[in-house]
């Protein structure tokens, strides 16, 4: 049975699992529907505060706010090294994460300032089927889908309106590709 990422709140969830040691090994990671980091619909209550401050700006902030706003790092990205990387499959089935905004060097309260993307770090993964926009800035290997790849990743696209920032092994799909 496969996870079904169907809002913002899943999304960050997901992240939080993997940052928290979930591997998700052989498992499989499916969007459901295009989410817009921008969009009040893409959240299941873009009000919540339940994550805290996530962006470590200091300050608790709506989820809306703590993943858009400049003032702090945004959104953290989906595995931050080896020990905590993801590897599973995740199929975006041809949807994509809109005006999603991280950055790692900007706030270092998050654990690794590296590896930034929807996913910083892939281990035996595949990630396919996947449009993104948005900002990601980070030390070191910066992607737009993910900063460091050692898995597959295919069908997948950075389309306008994305940009991506670092200071080295920067790439718009993949920062770093072992």
């Amino acid at each position: 049975l496969a996870l079904e990422i169907d809002s913002i709140e899943d999304l960050v969830q997901f992240s939080i699992d993997v940052r928290g040691g979930t591997t998700y090994d052989g498992k499989l990671v499916q969007l459901t529907r295009t989410l817009d980091f921008n969009d009040d619909n893409s959240y299941d209550d873009s009000e919540t505060m339940v994550f805290g401050d996530m962006n470590k700006n200091g300050t608790v902030e709506t989820l809306k706010q703590e993943l858009t706003s400049r003032d702090g790092s945004g959104y953290f990205s989906i595995g931050t090294g080896s020990t905590y990387s993801f590897k599973g499959t995740f199929d975006g089935k041809g949807y994509e994460i809109r005006n999603i905004y991280t950055n790692h060097s900007k706030v270092s309260g998050y654990g690794n300032t590296n590896y930034g993307g929807v996913f910083g770090y892939i281990t035996d993964a595949t990630i396919k089927n996947l449009g993104v926009t948005g900002e990601i800035t980070t030390n070191s290997c910066a992607g737009g889908i993910v900063g460091y790849n050692a898995g597959v990743i295919s069908g997948t696209n950075i389309t306008n309106g994305g940009s991506v920032i670092g200071t080295s092994f920067v790439g718009g799909i993949g920062g770093l590709n072992e």
